[in-house]
């Protein structure tokens, strides 16, 4: 068996405690310990889109869903301090406005980064992915409706940064061999779900298993 692959999947962050009931928030001091404990362990932190390059059972991936104001604010100070990497995976139809997708729960109200944000992540800490165009569920839409939200996700990307992402995160987490296969179609060359497992190496790269990270976890 080809050996696991640790995938983490951050969401929000917040400068506080994050409090009781969320388990998609974790407090930049919690952050800071999971980078550091890492880092201590002689892991290196890398973007998910490593994987495609030059993999190593020393690598731990990072991933942040969403977009929040709070990665830019927050999270990117962060790794820097701790010499890391992650991907950040934005719902590009709400760059610069209010989470308020359907099923969005305690997301509704945070802020997604605008495109100017988005443009001004720096590149040597952070790759840009996508994460659908609306943040809908990929795996209930009709195959024209899919493609679009693929391909409109990947464009608005490669016209903010300047380059084309090669990472996307199903919304949601939900995703079929469909989905896949139209991922691959419009350009993704790798696809994160949530999974709550460890990835393996050399499976497949469009169903990228995560582990999630909420509060509370050490």
């Amino acid at each position: 068996m080809s050996p696991p692959v640790p995938v983490l999947m951050y969401h929000h962050v917040v400068g506080g405690d994050p409090g009781p009931g969320d388990p998609f928030t974790v407090g930049a001091d919690e952050l800071d310990e999971h980078l550091a404990a890492l880092v201590a362990a002689g892991r290196r932190l890398r973007p998910v889109g490593a994987l495609l390059d030059d993999p190593s059972p020393h690598d731990v991936y990072l991933t942040f869903d969403d977009a929040f104001t709070s990665f830019a604010e927050l999270v990117v100070p962060l790794l820097d301090a701790h010499g890391a990497g992650a991907t950040v995976f934005v719902p590009t139809a709400w760059m610069g406005s209010a989470a308020d997708w359907a099923e969005s729960g305690d997301a509704a109200g945070l802020h997604v980064l605008s495109a100017s944000q988005v443009a001004a992540l720096p590149p040597a800490l952070v790759e840009v992915g996508g994460h659908g165009h609306r943040h809908t569920p990929l795996d209930l839409l009709d195959a024209a409706t899919l493609a679009d939200e693929l391909r409109t996700s990947r464009s608005m990307l490669t016209e903010v940064l300047g380059r084309a992402p090669r990472s996307i995160a199903y919304p949601f987490g939900y995703h079929t061999a469909a989905v896949r296969a139209a991922a691959a179609a419009a350009g993704w060359s790798l696809g994160c779900e949530v999974g709550y497992a460890l990835h393996r190496r050399g499976g497949d790269p469009l169903a990228v298993r995560r582990l999630l990270v909420g509060p509370g976890t050490t």
